[in-house]
Formats: structure tokens, sequence, C-alpha cells
């Protein structure tokens, strides 16, 4: 597979992932702090959300760019 196909292949895997990352990871890290928010009061399971879900968006979003790059450049198809 020449370089140019790795490339491209990995711009849209790290898109693809990257994506996927910010989803859930807003998703379960908002989640989890809600609930341990809900100690502090209703204040607590409001903020602990809004932060949890920026936070595990921008983490899990950055994860999921690096390694859908990584695995999309790897990927060996030579059936093209």
């Amino acid at each position: 597979m020449s370089f140019q196909k790795r490339m491209k292949n990995a711009a849209v895997a790290s898109a693809a992932a990257g994506t996927m990352g910010a989803a859930i990871g807003g998703a379960v890290v908002g989640a989890v702090g809600g609930v341990a928010g809900t100690v502090v009061g209703p204040l607590g399971t409001f903020f602990g959300a809004e932060v949890g879900s920026g936070a595990g968006a921008a983490i899990g979003g950055a994860i999921g760019s690096v390694v859908g790059a990584v695995g999309g450049f790897l990927d060996d198809d030579d059936d093209e």
C-alpha cells in the first residue's frame, strides 16, 4: 500500500475514532461526575456532569484520534 493511501486511511480512522472517543468519554465521565456530584447536592450534580462531560469528551477524543491515526496508518490492506 502506498504512503499516500496509508495517510488517507489514517485521517479517516482518526476522525471516526476521535468522534466516537469524544462521545463515549463525554457520556461516561459526565454520568460518573453527575452521580459523584449528588454527594454535594443538586448544584454538585449539575457541575459534576457538565465538567465531567467536557473533560471526558476532550480526553476521549484525543485518545481516539491518536489511536485511530496509528491504526489507520498501520492497516495493511493489500487487497486493492
